[in-house]
């Protein structure tokens, strides 16, 4: 009996962790006619994946950034921190759409050094947004358990 109450905590043990789910909160602070801070707080799941998702306010209704433009962009990592150098793109309007950071969120997600940074460059900073925003990151997996983070889009309006 005590051998198959071993074999059960064993089994169970592992399942909750091949089944841990990923989790993202939202934080927005501004209005969306002049401004606004989005923070969205990461938890990797067990494997290490984040779900590509819109951007979202903290009632989980979709964020629709018309003619705003991205100022900048900063990363924390947590206390089970992700992997070095993992990648962020935020792609307009789909989860495949282009990428408005034209590659500047490669590597900005990182396990040791919190990042901010301005979106492509100053003229392109610019550039109007035309909808909704995607994040995307990638390689966020935690060597023993599940990586969190945190990214904050700062926008105004055009």
């Amino acid at each position: 009996m005590k051998k198959i109450t071993a074999v059960l905590f064993i089994i169970l043990v592992f399942t909750v962790n091949a089944f841990a789910v990923e989790s993202i909160t939202w934080t927005t602070y501004g209005d969306m006619t002049s401004n606004i801070e989005v923070i969205s707080t990461i938890v990797a799941s067990g494997t290490g994946t984040v779900t590509t998702t819109v951007l979202k306010d903290a009632a989980g209704n979709e964020l629709n950034f018309i003619n705003m433009r991205l100022h900048s962009v900063s990363t924390y990592f947590g206390t089970t921190a992700p992997t070095v150098d993992s990648d962020l793109w935020l792609l307009e309007h789909s989860s495949t759409g282009y990428d408005i950071l034209a590659g500047a969120g490669v590597d900005k997600i990182d396990a040791t050094t919190n990042n901010i940074f301005l979106p492509i460059s100053t003229t392109a900073s610019n550039l109007p947004i035309f909808g909704k925003l995607y994040q995307k990151i990638t390689q966020a997996t935690a060597a023993t358990a599940d990586a969190t983070f945190v990214i904050v889009y700062k926008f105004v309006r055009n």
